[in-house]
């Protein structure tokens, strides 16, 4: 029986946080291979970016979904990068040949965060009606409920906005498009309505806390970054699957 009611998917989102928040101590983070010495700090930044920009609190759901939606039409309506342009052109000079590839980056990132988005639903449409979610073995269910292409989709669409996150030469240019678009934004009310503004700005936030992660990596670390992910949530999956089968 699928079950979309709010409160329940809320629910589902407030179990899967409090997993998050335990696979990605330093703790755990540093019993895989490779990642036994990764700075502590660095694991604490993932941990926080996972918690606050990828997956706040159920209350704050519903609007960072709605603000990434409205960036995603944004980036999206010629009509409306061509305001941005004309009247920030000093901006895109500057970019140059760089443009293309930094609108292509930040659009790649931003529909990474939307697809994540996708095992919410899925997990919802899995649960059970009137059960303890916040039991680890309830929840494992749900996991152990979804179908092998979906779980496994979802951990490469999550390896994959990290890497997007990761290129940050690129991505900083994309900061730079962004920063002058919310001030033509605010400019032009009679094209950019407050939702464009809240969407542009949560871009912006994403964004920054993603490069405040990778900016000061090695590119040896970036990679390890990379796989650590991968490997955390294979594990994870593998464990739940598991424990929900038994």
């Amino acid at each position: 029986m699928k079950n979309t009611a709010p409160e329940f998917r809320e629910g589902v989102l407030n179990a899967y946080r409090s997993h998050l928040a335990r696979r990605y101590t330093v703790e755990n983070v540093q019993r895989f291979a490779g990642l036994e010495s990764f700075p502590d700090g660095k694991i604490e930044q993932v941990r926080t970016f996972f918690l606050e920009r990828l997956y706040p609190p159920a209350g704050e759901r519903t609007e960072l979904k709605h603000a990434f939606e409205m960036l995603e039409q944004v980036l999206r309506s010629p009509k409306k990068m061509m305001h941005m342009f004309g009247t920030a052109i000093g901006s895109v000079f500057r970019l140059g040949s760089l443009l293309p590839a930094a609108l292509k980056a930040g659009i790649a990132t931003f529909d990474g965060y939307l697809e994540i988005q996708r095992l919410e639903r899925i997990m919802a449409e899995s649960g059970e009606p009137g059960s303890n979610l916040m039991e680890d073995t309830v929840f494992a269910r749900i996991i152990a409920a979804i179908p092998e292409t979906d779980i496994q989709r979802f951990r490469t669409d999550l390896v994959r906005l990290f890497r997007a996150l990761a290129n940050v030469k690129l991505l900083e240019k994309t900061q730079e498009i962004l920063e002058s678009s919310i001030s033509v934004m605010k400019s032009k009310s009679s094209v950019f309505d407050e939702d464009d503004l809240e969407g542009a700005g949560t871009g912006l936030a994403l964004l920054r806390d993603g490069l405040e992660i990778f900016r000061t990596l090695t590119p040896e670390e970036i990679e390890l970054l990379l796989q650590g992910v991968d490997q955390i949530e294979m594990d994870w999956i593998s464990r739940m699957q598991q424990m929900g089968r038994a």
